[in-house]
């Protein structure tokens, strides 16, 4: 019988057989499961108890600006209800991530930052503050790009958004402006 690898077909289908595929806790015990349906049994998972880690992307804590948490943990997320901001926890500082206020166009908010984000419940329609007014944001749709590769021509009100930062949102107001959100 002609080999290819310096293995037999045997040894090659014992090879296959033995490898393990999948993996299920039961109890306090790891049971492997192999190619050919057999198991092993890999012994107890249980440890000492760990730090607890962050609890994924859909944990957002509502606060106020007052009612932050004490023992936040890295990438931990809050709304603030009373500023309408979102933030997230590096580890020593909260770092703004936005907001999005639902209002209409006669109840815009009257002391707006630069950056704020309203969406117009009566014009259905995004807006964002520049500092000095309100301008459409999507206009131009949004472009995914990393910081290297950001349009140089983009149409006005394009949202831009950094696949190699992750944490960087921009937008163009107008003029061909970027402003950081």
């Amino acid at each position: 019988m002609a080999t290819v690898t310096g293995y037999t077909a045997a040894r090659m289908k014992a090879i296959e057989d033995s490898a393990v595929i999948a993996g299920v806790v039961v109890g306090d015990v790891l049971m492997l499961n192999r190619y050919d349906g057999s198991q092993i049994n890999a012994g107890s998972v249980r440890g000492p108890q760990g730090v607890p880690g962050y609890p994924g992307d859909a944990s957002i804590q509502i606060v106020t600006s007052n009612t932050r948490p004490t023992n936040p943990f890295i990438g931990m997320m809050i709304y603030e209800t009373d500023t309408h901001r979102l933030y997230s926890w590096n580890g020593t500082i909260w770092t703004y991530r936005g907001g999005v206020i639902l209002c209409t166009s006669i109840t815009r908010p009257s002391s707006p930052f630069i950056g704020l984000m309203i969406y117009e419940t009566d014009t259905k329609t995004f807006l964002a503050y520049d500092g000095v007014t309100w301008g459409s944001v999507g206009g131009g749709g949004i472009t995914v790009c990393t910081s290297t590769t950001r349009p140089i021509s983009p149409i006005t009100g394009t949202m831009i958004y950094e696949t190699d930062t992750k944490k960087s949102m921009f937008i163009i107001f107008r003029h061909g402006i970027y402003r950081k959100m």
